[in-house]
């Protein structure tokens, strides 16, 4: 059984950490990919890289925190 809320609640984390690596930390883009991938959602990276990317939601959200629309607490900055 899926439970889309689940997974749109995953996605939006997925871009909330890409966010936090590559534009704020600054790391390599594929460096950020395999990081997502290997150690935190477990997914390949092409497919993280299509959820932020090719998923028109995903996208724009992307787009508003990087053009500071949208601010993220200091808690959802921390990466572990």
């Amino acid at each position: 059984m899926r439970n889309t809320q689940l997974k749109n609640k995953r996605d939006k984390r997925i871009v909330e950490t890409f966010y936090k690596l590559y534009d704020v930390q600054r790391l390599r883009m594929d460096d950020v990919l395999r990081t997502l991938s290997e150690d935190y959602f477990f997914l390949s990276v092409d497919y993280i890289y299509n959820i932020i990317f090719y998923t028109k939601e995903n996208k724009e959200y992307y787009d508003q925190l990087v053009d500071g629309a949208l601010v993220l607490s200091k808690k959802q900055l921390k990466v572990s």
